[in-house]
């Protein structure tokens, strides 16, 4: 959705069941036991096959805001640092890379919560909020590619949930598994697209 680079963290085709993270001084997380990557698509971005598949509900703790587009890459940096402070302070960790959850479609502002999956129920402290990934039917996608060509794959799924009846809902979420810093080709970076959908 954004097409600024965020926070990402890499991991393989499958999400393992427990990440552990640390912070970087340059602002990025990244796991400690890098997961490997598999590389897929285009030079200029591109996508896994579009599916549909049942998504768990999954805990989260994020923080959320409504913020202008431009400022997307410094809330992210910022409400990820936040999310990962208050659940180690909590005993809590990490089960899944970090993601953005938006609610409605954005215009010059978006309704964002960014955050990650935690293995518990956090309480809210500073800012961070306890949260969740819904349960039920999703179209699911993985881009490939510089965050600006996202758009690209959005038109794809779009099209797909046409073509087959699907009313799509009006919030989706992205999961971020490659991290910059570690993978400097935006040719490679792999963001995960969940939209539910009926």
């Amino acid at each position: 959705m954004q097409n600024a680079p965020g926070p990402v963290l890499g991991h393989g085709d499958t999400v393992p069941v427990r990440h552990r993270y640390i912070a970087g001084a340059d602002g990025w997380f990244r796991v400690i036991r890098p997961y490997r990557i598999v590389q897929v698509g285009a030079e200029r971005g591109g996508m896994t096959e579009i599916r549909m598949t049942e998504h768990q509900a999954q805990l989260t703790a994020v923080v959320r805001e409504r913020v202008p587009v431009k400022d997307l890459p410094q809330f992210f940096a910022r409400a990820l640092h936040q999310a990962l402070e208050a659940m180690q302070s909590q005993g809590h960790h990490p089960v899944g890379p970090p993601f953005s959850l938006y609610h409605g479609m954005p215009t010059d502002a978006v309704d964002v919560e960014a955050g990650f999956p935690v293995d518990g129920p956090i309480t809210a402290v500073d800012g961070v909020a306890p949260g969740s990934l819904p349960a039920g039917r999703v179209v699911e996608a993985t881009h490939v590619g510089p965050y600006d060509t996202l758009p690209q794959t959005y038109e794809e799924i779009t099209g797909y949930m046409k073509e087959q009846g699907l009313t799509p809902s009006s919030d989706m979420w992205e999961s971020y598994l490659s991290d910059p810093a570690q993978e400097p080709d935006p040719a490679t970076w792999r963001t995960q697209i969940f939209w539910p959908a009926t």
